[in-house]
């Protein structure tokens, strides 16, 4: 049994629902979830559930590529220095070797 496949229909409609968020769900299939959104009081507050954690998710994803991309200004052998526009920037220092 594959744990990735839904195996409940609150899990089915859980995982349609992510798909909508995520722009996955084909378009009649979407206009069809929508319908139903609009109808079922629960199913709409299930929506906005994931569509918050969808937007969270997508935050820290965001917060963690912007950490990873930018330059450690503790990185051994460099240091953190503005250039002529007030931008940061990385120079290298010249480090000895040993012999």
């Amino acid at each position: 049994m594959n744990p990735d496949v839904p195996t409940t229909p609150r899990e089915e409609l859980e995982a349609k629902l992510t798909a909508l968020l995520l722009g996955e769900l084909p378009a009649d299939e979407a206009f069809a979830l929508g319908r139903s959104i609009e109808q079922d009081a629960e199913l709409a507050k299930l929506y906005a559930r994931l569509k918050e954690t969808v937007g969270l998710v997508r935050e820290a994803t965001a917060i963690q590529a912007e950490q990873s991309a930018a330059p450690s200004s503790t990185t051994f052998g460099s240091s953190t220095a503005p250039n002529s526009n007030g931008l940061s920037r990385i120079i290298s220092q010249p480090t000895t070797s040993r012999h």
